[in-house]
């Protein structure tokens, strides 16, 4: 990251001591799209979407290296609806 000593800045910030100006440059964007969605309206729709083209992104659930996460994250969620919905689907018409 451009020479910044990072175990020095992060002892200098648990501290409380004064952390030196440092630049660095955001190489990936992290992204977690249900935030992120919802976070659009500060910024517009446009700007958000272009936000979203420029710049490598690292996914909060999913990456093709581990689709495990992913994969739970959206069994669980077909569950929960499956489970809501179930009742009806068994009581016997009369």
């Amino acid at each position: 990251m451009n020479g910044v000593n990072l175990p020095k800045v992060a002892y200098q910030h648990l501290t409380g001591q004064k952390i030196e100006k440092t630049s660095f440059r955001v190489r990936y964007r992290w992204l977690c799209l249900r935030e992120d969605w919802r976070a659009r309206h500060q910024v517009g729709f446009a700007r958000w979407l272009l936000s979203l083209a420029y710049v490598p992104k690292v996914y909060d659930i999913f990456a093709w290296s581990d689709p495990m996460p992913v994969v739970r994250y959206w069994t669980a969620r077909i569950r929960a609806a499956l489970s809501r919905r179930m009742p009806r689907w068994l009581v016997p018409a009369s």
